[in-house]
């Protein structure tokens, strides 16, 4: 009787590792193995996730998990949302006065966003939409002092 079980077992695992084998080709994988446990990596070599991900003592990943304008779902630069951020006082000033400039501007237009940067894929390369950046409202704090 054991020799009939195995006889008809064989068959039916040597079928299911060959099924397994020819789902697994067919699958395209985004995600590849890392040393970086917090970030998934594409094939690109760049780390995705969300700003969820991001630890106290870690840095962001490269692409941040967005929705864009059209609610499609995507990855944006860390670098673009950042800006070109000031690195001294004197810089943090007319950074400041530049866009308490573009919130007046883009509230006299009646826009929700001070600029839009690219929404991409998962590969950091195709761009599938546009992100917006809201207008951000501590700057009404900031206003009411001057």
């Amino acid at each position: 009787m054991t020799k009939m079980f195995n006889k008809n077992v064989k068959p039916k695992l040597i079928a299911l590792f060959i099924l397994v084998l020819a789902t697994g080709s067919l699958i395209h994988f985004d995600v590849f193995a890392t040393d970086n446990k917090e970030y998934s990596v594409n094939k690109n070599g760049q780390t995705f996730g969300t700003i969820a991900d991001v630890g106290p003592d870690s840095q962001p990943p490269e692409l941040i998990a967005a929705t864009g304008l059209d609610d499609k779902i995507g990855y944006v630069y860390y670098e673009d949302l950042q800006g070109d951020q000031p690195h001294n006082p004197k810089e943090a000033i007319e950074y400041m006065e530049r866009l308490n400039v573009m919130i007046k501007e883009a509230r006299e237009k009646g826009e929700s966003y001070l600029w839009y940067i690219p929404l991409y894929e998962s590969d950091g390369m195709t761009v599938i939409g546009s992100y917006g950046i809201s207008i951000p409202e501590i700057t009404e704090i900031a206003e009411k002092r001057d």
